[in-house]
C-alpha cells in the first residue's frame, strides 16, 4: 500500500453565487466520487455543503499534483453541472465556468492542529477573563 495525501479542499462559486442548492448538492455529492475514481488512487472521504462553497476531505497519491487532481476535478464537475441544471448558463451566462479559479488545500493533520491550537486560545482567553 503507498502513501496517501490526505487534505481538506474547498471550492468556492464563482463571484460567490449561492447556486448549490439541494438539488445541485445532491448531484455532486453522487458524482464528484466518481470524478475522483477516474484519478487512480484518489479518494473523496467526506463532502460538506453550503450554498456558496463546497468542502471535501480526499486522500490523494502523491505521484498526483495536487493542482492537476484539483483543476481536473473543478473542470470536470462544471461541466457536468452545466449539463445537468440548465439555470447555470443564467447565471452564469458569459462564462462556461461554475467555480471561481482558486481552491483551498490543507493538510488534515495540519487542520487538526489549527483546531486545536485555536482551541486553546480561546480556553486561555477564558481562563484570563475568569482571573
Amino acid at each position: 500500500m503507498g502513501f496517501i495525501i490526505c487534505s481538506t479542499t474547498l471550492f468556492v462559486c464563482k463571484y460567490r453565487r449561492r447556486t448549490l442548492n439541494p438539488d445541485v448538492s445532491s448531484y455532486l455529492r453522487r458524482i464528484l466520487p466518481q470524478l475522483a475514481q477516474n484519478i487512480p488512487g484518489v479518494k473523496i472521504e467526506t463532502i460538506g455543503f453550503d450554498q456558496d462553497h463546497l468542502h471535501m476531505v480526499m486522500g490523494i497519491p502523491p505521484k498526483f499534483s495536487i493542482a492537476a487532481v484539483m483543476g481536473r476535478m473543478k473542470n470536470q464537475s462544471s461541466s457536468v453541472m452545466r449539463e445537468n441544471f440548465k439555470f447555470l448558463e443564467k447565471v452564469y451566462w458569459k462564462e462556461n465556468i461554475v467555480w471561481s479559479p482558486g481552491y483551498f488545500v490543507g493538510s488534515v493533520s495540519r487542520m487538526r492542529k489549527l483546531s486545536d491550537a485555536m482551541l486553546n486560545t480561546r480556553y486561555a482567553r477564558i481562563q484570563v477573563n475568569f482571573e
